[in-house]
């Protein structure tokens, strides 16, 4: 008779794994090198995939907000789903629905919460279900029927790729840009020329609060909300861009906790 597979996730680990690379963890200074470069990378496509949406192109390359993006990245594409993973492992139900649909609700009930924390919105269905579907391909083997900690190379090339999009379209514009990410944050600009300029924006010049969005070596980026004048409702943004030598200079928030 032969022998049943087993319901439970596969949590095999790799014989060249050690404990800390089990998580994608440097253990020494050559993985160390090879992560912060991965890591890197994937900040730096998701910072121009976000963008890229406003028409803003010149991305500043040197920045260490990549990093920052690139390590939020794996601990929602890596870290998260792979925890998961360990915690269903520890039920080992017999049938094999039974895992499954604990994992699936562990992945989504995951999605939720961060979708609802960062938004602050109860409207996190529609983020769910398009970040789900590829949580969940990637780490499911249908061969085995079950899920598994180190999907092979060929859906690693796929899938995450695919996820960093997601999450900067998805995740990024959450992110409050003092923790390094893209939501804009309401700053004071003093601009020099007090009169008004219609030519130049459509902002009222002086002093005045305004979403700040991005910054490069010459211009400031502000983020508008376009509505419609009778029922207020928001029908689009508008992206505007002002060189800093029409700024005397922006007045950010700073942290309460922040003492210098």
């Amino acid at each position: 008779m032969p022998e049943a597979a087993s319901s439970s996730p596969d949590t095999s680990k790799p014989a060249s794994f050690g404990y800390l690379s089990w998580y994608l963890i440097p253990s020494n200074e050559s993985e160390l090198t090879r992560a912060g470069i991965v890591l890197y990378l994937l900040g730096l496509f998701c910072t121009f995939i976000f963008f890229s949406q406003l028409n803003i192109l010149s991305i500043d390359m040197l920045k260490p907000q990549c990093i920052v993006i690139g390590i939020y990245v794996w601990i929602w594409a890596v870290l998260l789903p792979r925890v998961w993973i360990q915690l269903a492992a520890l039920f080992k139900f017999q049938k094999r629905w039974l895992n499954i649909a604990i994992l699936v609700l562990a992945f989504g009930g995951a999605d939720a919460v961060i979708f609802y924390e960062l938004s602050a919105v109860q409207n996190t269905l529609y983020p769910v279900l398009i970040s789900l579907p590829a949580q969940l391909l990637f780490y499911f083997n249908f061969n085995k029927w079950t899920f598994e900690l180190f999907p092979p190379a060929v859906k690693n090339y796929l899938f995450i790729p695919v996820l960093a999009v997601l999450f900067a379209l998805i995740l990024l514009p959450l992110i409050p840009q003092h923790l390094g990410g893209t939501k804009t944050e309401q700053v004071r600009v003093v601009f020099k020329d007090k009169t008004p300029d219609l030519l130049a924006s459509r902002f009222v010049k002086g002093t005045g609060t305004y979403r700040f969005l991005y910054e490069t070596d010459k211009d400031y980026y502000f983020l508008e909300k376009a509505s419609d004048q009778k029922s207020g409702i928001v029908m689009g943004y508008v992206v505007k861009r002002i060189e800093k030598t029409e700024i005397v200079k922006l007045e950010f928030k700073t942290n309460p906790w922040a003492d210098f």
